[in-house]
């Protein structure tokens, strides 16, 4: 992913997962070259993590510190399905 995602975008993004989720496997999102995400963009991701199922799960790749501080505020890195790879 890049740029942004915010109220314009996340649209895009819910298609985009929605899709991937019907297709089987894991899901990895790269965000080295992601600017900015809103709550919103992060409730997506959430939400799509806890929507996988038989052992499948959504990995977030490079994502930055400080989004990965709000999601441990409010509990949302310990989402069953959910996981994080440092690069």
């Amino acid at each position: 992913m890049v740029g942004d995602v915010d109220a314009f975008t996340v649209p895009v993004l819910h298609s985009a997962l929605r899709t991937l989720l019907h297709d089987g496997g894991d899901i990895h999102l790269e965000l080295s070259e992601l600017q900015f995400m809103d709550v919103a963009g992060l409730e997506l991701v959430v939400s799509t993590a806890r929507d996988l199922t038989d052992g499948r799960r959504l990995y977030l790749h490079a994502l930055s510190p400080h989004l990965r501080k709000v999601m441990e505020l409010v509990g949302w890195d310990r989402t069953p399905g959910l996981g994080f790879v440092e690069e």
